[in-house]
């Protein structure tokens, strides 16, 4: 029985020792440095013969074979072997979500589709008055302001309102040729020859003729004519709708041809003069539709179109004005209120400005 004992003892001390040595080899050939080495020096060596490509660091979309600028932020490409370019490698980062964390997070898509696009370009000015609706009123005759009936500034007047009553004694004598030239039309005989007529009716029409341009109405005149007489008094009339913004006359002024009396704006319209830098301007155009705000309407946004671009720009400032006008009917938009505004320039399919269709036409 011992000599059996003695005998198992020694095949598992055997055993233990085969087991060592076994582990010992099998862990020299897993970490053989020559091996190593020499799938080192492999995959160096396929480096060196692979083509060198050129990619940007923030778009890898981009791929090129010669280094420069990356097309889409101008920015240096960097180098990039053909071996991590692998079409089986995925080098863009990639997140992957389930269905359910898509639903969790709101996350929608749509197809890539080619499409008008626009971009906004932020501006800011001012109101200003719509210089076509400006109105000067002169006198066009000297004289004394005998009543004023527009006295206050700001007051809204209608087309042929009243506003001053001028007496002149140069009226006195213009009255007069028109009822002398009235006269000679009336009794003229029947003999008398179409020559005759035709001068009568020459002398009258000019009279008549100065008459407008000293202002008299077509109804004053008639009445002059009618009635035979003649008044040194003159009523000066609105010529348009509007507000007046300046009275450069009190009553009992002596005034003389030419002298400006009232100012008066149809606010009825508007211009915003807003100020563009240089490198939006490229972006702007002819009747571009512009969106802007003012701190009186909170929320409120209006709309004009553009109808001049500055030719010259502010050496100071740098910047180019642009001109909008804008509909202003129940008369919110006050003369210099400050604006933001907003430019929406259209871009087409293939990333440039959108045609102009109303250059070269009068807006």
């Amino acid at each position: 029985m011992k000599k059996r004992f003695h005998v198992n003892r020694n095949i598992k001390i055997f055993g233990v020792i085969a087991l060592i040595i076994a582990a010992f080899f099998l862990g020299r050939a897993l970490n053989n440095p020559h091996s190593e080495h020499q799938q080192t020096a492999t995959e160096h060596e396929h480096s060196d013969n692979a083509p060198t490509i050129w990619t940007c660091s923030m778009h890898p979309q981009i791929k090129l074979n010669n280094p420069g600028k990356c097309p889409l932020c101008f920015m240096d490409l960097i180098a990039l072997t053909q071996s991590m370019n692998n079409d089986d490698t995925d080098t863009i980062p990639r997140l992957v979500l389930s269905k359910r964390a898509q639903a969790l997070a709101g996350i929608m898509t749509v197809p890539v589709v080619r499409r008008e696009m626009s971009s906004d370009i932020s501006m800011s000015g001012k109101i200003a008055f719509d210089e076509t609706r400006l109105e000067i009123i002169a006198s066009r005759v000297s004289g004394r302001i005998d009543k004023l009936y527009a006295n206050l500034t700001g007051i809204q007047v209608k087309k042929g309102d009243h506003l001053a009553m001028i007496y002149s004694p140069e009226l006195l004598s213009n009255q007069q040729e028109l009822i002398s030239a009235s006269a000679a039309m009336k009794f003229l005989p029947e003999s008398a020859s179409e020559l005759v007529r035709s001068n009568a009716q020459s002398l009258f029409s000019a009279a008549e003729e100065r008459m407008r341009l000293l202002g008299f109405s077509q109804q004053e005149i008639r009445k002059i004519v009618d009635n035979q007489t003649i008044s040194d008094n003159m009523t000066i009339r609105a010529s348009q709708e509007g507000i007046i913004i300046d009275k450069g006359v009190n009553e009992g002024d002596y005034i003389s041809v030419g002298s400006p009396l009232f100012r008066i704006a149809d606010l009825r319209s508007v211009w915003v003069l807003l100020d563009a830098y240089e490198s939006d301007l490229s972006w702007l155009r002819l009747g571009q539709a512009v969106d802007f705000t003012v701190e009186a309407f909170p929320g409120e946004t209006f709309h004009g179109t553009i109808s001049l671009i500055d030719p010259v720009v502010n050496s100071q400032t740098r910047t180019i004005k642009v001109r909008v006008i804008a509909s202003n009917k129940d008369l919110r938009l006050k003369p210099d209120m400050f604006v933001k505004a907003k430019a929406r320039a259209p871009v087409t399919q293939s990333g440039r400005l959108k045609k102009n269709s109303l250059r070269g036409k009068w807006i």
